[in-house]
């Protein structure tokens, strides 16, 4: 999987250096803005990939689970509660808190035997 995202990636950088060198060649100020907004869009990525990971908690506006499973969810008045995701053809969404999921997470491994 690392293979293909560094493919993807490594495309992605000979495209952008490709319009790059047309933008910079044409001087064409509209392809120049756009290159700009390209790297904006990369660092905000970026940016809330950061902040997802040192919460945890994802916002249920902006993602979903890509499984269906088990979750902690954050409740609209309920607080943190488990609930299940179901991603299918004919459903997706929270079995019992169906749009009140502010936040959610995956579930934490359970302890190792012998552990405290």
């Amino acid at each position: 999987m690392s293979e293909l995202i560094l493919g993807m990636k490594s495309a992605r950088m000979a495209a952008d250096a490709k319009l790059q060198k047309n933008c910079i060649a044409n001087m064409d100020i509209s392809c120049m803005m756009v290159l700009e907004m390209l790297d904006a869009i990369e660092s905000l990525q970026s940016q809330l990939s950061e902040a997802k990971a040192e919460s945890g908690w994802i916002s249920a506006d902006t993602d979903i689970p890509n499984d269906s499973g088990r979750y902690l969810v954050n409740v609209n008045g309920f607080g943190v509660r488990v609930d299940r995701y179901t991603k299918s053809e004919d459903v997706n969404g929270w079995l019992k808190y169906f749009g009140y999921v502010t936040h959610w997470m995956p579930l934490p491994s359970p302890p190792k035997q012998g552990e405290e």
